[in-house]
């Protein structure tokens, strides 16, 4: 007779099995030929192999079905090893500026796994007692087979643990250039910033904790089961947004300044002094304020802030400059970012009319190219000091 535990922990691994092969198989039909999603579909693939073991312990039970439920135990070990490196290339994927695609080089990334394999055909071509002492509930045997063979699954775990942790911190640094550099890009960065991403590795890192605590306590079997639900969510959250994120900034910034010196090789005029980034660049101190001229110019005559999507591209397009330039006189001339820089027009727009009329804040944001309450705030408190209601109310008072 199954207990409610046993059957809660079958039904979990049962639905993240289903949601992972349901997405997998939805992956599989999908045109990718530039391969981004390949490193999504080996995720779900391998936690759909990585669960298996919750069904294998309540259908394989017996003496003669106990081999089968030990290449299960030692199949979902292996499997787990492959789930952070393919979120961390699943993420690379659609954070990179330039096309990635998975070549040889990316092997490394399946070092972890390797010592899974080893480490199985050790275990799984081991006598069946040494298997079922160290996999199930068999009697203690004599020889220092299974001592060997426990330290070697000692050793998968803390692999796993580390290259989990690595991982972690990679997907967080990467992450965190990524929203930088939509600013640089984007003038609203609404739905590009994957805020969804850092939730998986919230999970990642419960999951981290939960392991690295089992391998110096025994934890309990409520524990256990937090840990599959913290899995499931995990299957759940990239079925629900992994398949509809694309890649946002994949040649958005433009071609690399080295490419692009000759729009200024006819000047002699003395560089001025650029920031580290920017020391390949030939752009003068003259060319930066030109630029910075035309940029200023073409946002007071065009109004082009009030569109809500405009890019760095857009704006480039405008005043004739090549993206990365204008990026550079952004940053090197005027001091701000693309995104800091056209939410300070939107702003400036905004201030009179909150000033002089009655008209919602709500429909003024709107109007001057904000597409949120959040995004306006955040500008106008930078740029005034104050809310847009308490700037309001102390021009009433005045």
């Amino acid at each position: 007779m199954l207990s409610t535990f046993e059957i809660l922990v079958a039904v979990i691994a049962a639905a993240t099995i289903g949601q992972a092969c349901l997405t997998a198989s939805l992956l599989a039909v999908r045109k990718d030929p530039r391969r981004i999603y390949l490193p999504l579909f080996i995720f779900f693939v391998a936690h759909a192999v990585a669960k298996f073991y919750g069904i294998a312990e309540i259908l394989a039970t017996t003496r003669e079905t106990l081999p089968f439920r030990h290449f299960v135990d030692m199949s979902s070990m292996v499997a787990f090893m492959l789930i952070s490196p393919f979120i961390w290339l699943y993420v690379r994927a659609l954070t990179s500026e330039q096309t990635v695609r998975l070549t040889i080089r990316d092997s490394w990334h399946l070092l972890a796994f390797g010592i899974g394999i080893i480490v199985s055909i050790l275990i799984l071509s081991s006598p069946f007692e040494v298997r079922h002492e160290l996999l199930g509930d068999g009697e203690p045997t004599d020889g220092g087979q299974v001592l060997l063979l426990a330290l070697a699954m000692l050793t998968l775990l803390f692999t796993w643990v580390v290259q989990t942790t690595i991982y972690v911190f990679k997907i967080f640094a990467r992450l965190t250039r990524y929203r930088a550099r939509l600013k640089d890009i984007f003038a609203s960065t609404k739905g590009r910033e994957l805020h969804w991403i850092s939730w998986v590795v919230a999970l990642l890192v419960i999951n981290l904790l939960i392991v690295s605590t089992e391998m110096f306590y025994v934890m309990t079997p409520t524990i256990g089961l937090m840990s599959d639900t913290f899995d499931f969510a995990m299957v759940w959250i990239f079925s629900l947004w992994g398949l509809r994120a694309t890649p946002a900034i994949e040649g958005a910034g433009g071609p690399r300044i080295e490419a692009e010196n000759s729009f200024a090789s006819n000047e002699n005029t003395e560089p001025k002094k650029p920031a580290a980034k920017y020391e390949k660049s030939a752009l003068t101190a003259e060319h930066l304020e030109r630029i910075s001229e035309k940029l200023n110019r073409v946002m007071l005559d065009q109004k082009l802030y009030l569109e809500p999507s405009l890019s760095l591209r857009d704006l480039a397009k405008a005043v004739s400059t090549p993206p990365n330039y204008v990026s550079q006189t952004l940053n090197s001339e005027i001091g701000e970012t693309f995104f800091d820089y056209v939410n300070g027009w939107r702003v400036r727009d905004a201030m009179p009319r909150i000033r002089g009329s009655h008209e919602s804040i709500l429909s003024i944001l709107y109007d001057v190219g904000f597409n949120s309450r959040s995004s306006f705030y955040k500008a106008f408190k930078r740029e005034t000091g104050m809310t847009p209601r308490a700037y309001r109310d102390a021009i009433a008072a005045e």
